[in-house]
């Protein structure tokens, strides 16, 4: 009797493992084939990690470098667009942030048509003082980011 029940055991735990096993690799063929994966959204996070680790960089009393490539792809174009207390405003393309705040600066994107996406935001802990009075920086330009002197606002600077 006891080795019955051993066998059933073991057999039903073989069957719990590989209904798990299967399970797992239908969600990774399901979201391997889904269209849920955005990759503008995704490369849009991305920079805005390289934005967040060049302002960390600049609140150290050193001088961060941001900088979004410009693949050439006339359908879709990155913008770093600093809205402060703005919450919309148009330049080359019609911008709207995501976030509240007095600060607030966002990683857009713009895919050729509508308004750009500016999933990304940040109210920053400082202004942000910009040369020329730059408030959108397109792909394809580096700036750099140091806090001011006096510590009372971040400048960003177009190399």
């Amino acid at each position: 009797m006891k080795s019955k029940k051993g066998l059933l055991v073991k057999n039903l735990v073989g069957l719990i493992l590989s209904v798990a096993i299967v399970f797992v690799l239908l969600v990774l063929l399901f979201n391997l084939f889904a269209p849920s994966f955005d990759k503008d959204d995704k490369t849009a996070e991305s920079y805005f990690k390289t934005l967040n680790r060049a302002i960390k960089t600049a609140d150290s009393e050193g001088e961060g470098d941001f900088f979004m490539m410009d693949d050439g792809d006339s359908k879709l174009e990155f913008y770093l667009v600093y809205f402060g207390s703005v919450v919309s405003f148009k330049e080359d393309r019609n911008f709207i942030r995501s976030k509240q705040g007095d600060k607030v600066i966002c990683v857009c994107y713009w895919r050729g048509i509508g308004e750009g996406v500016c999933s990304y935001c940040e109210d920053l802990k400082l202004p942000v003082k910009c040369d020329k009075d730059i408030k959108v920086v397109k792909a394809g330009e580096r700036i750099k980011i140091k806090k001011s002197k006096d510590g009372e606002y971040y400048e960003f600077t177009k190399i």
